[in-house]
């Protein structure tokens, strides 16, 4: 919800001047899609990597546990990330990608290194892509001076 409404705000902000501005709601289910999906669907698929590459140190809630622990930081990002100053919006999710990937590096590193050496490295490498294209989809869908699900929007 706060990046429906953090990202309509940096929206409405792009649209100044125009004497007239439509919500996107498909911004709202694309937040909670991008978030829940991501937090659900990753950890899962990384236990199952983990558990098929023979560690038995890995815990599917344990994985649920830290990702959602790392994606706390994007609520204060969003709170402050809806400035039309499009350097400082790369800065804040910037920070928000460094903080919580540290946490899930720091975190997930011991569980990870008990698979042989080069899955282990292999599977750290897809982990810490994958959030960084969770960062990049927050910028770009959310936080973009000019939305991209907006560009094409026809105001009346």
């Amino acid at each position: 919800m706060i990046l429906f409404l953090t990202g309509s705000i940096n929206a409405w902000l792009a649209a100044r001047g125009d004497s007239y501005y439509g919500y996107d709601f498909k911004l709202l289910s694309g937040a909670a899609g991008l978030i829940y999906g991501y937090t659900l669907v990753i950890p899962f698929a990384l236990w199952a990597a983990l558990r098929w590459s023979g560690s038995e140190a890995a815990n599917v809630l344990e994985c649920w546990a830290l990702y959602g622990y790392a994606n706390v930081i994007w609520v204060p990002v969003a709170l402050i990330s809806w400035s039309p100053l499009d350097i400082l919006n790369y800065v804040f999710v910037g920070v928000g990608l460094a903080v919580s990937g540290l946490f899930l590096a720091r975190n997930l590193y011991p569980i990870i290194m008990t698979t042989p050496h080069q899955r282990a490295k292999l599977i750290f490498i897809i982990v810490l892509v994958l959030h960084a294209g969770l960062a990049i989809a927050i910028k770009v869908l959310f936080f973009a001076y000019a939305l991209p699900v907006l560009v094409s929007y026809q105001h009346r």
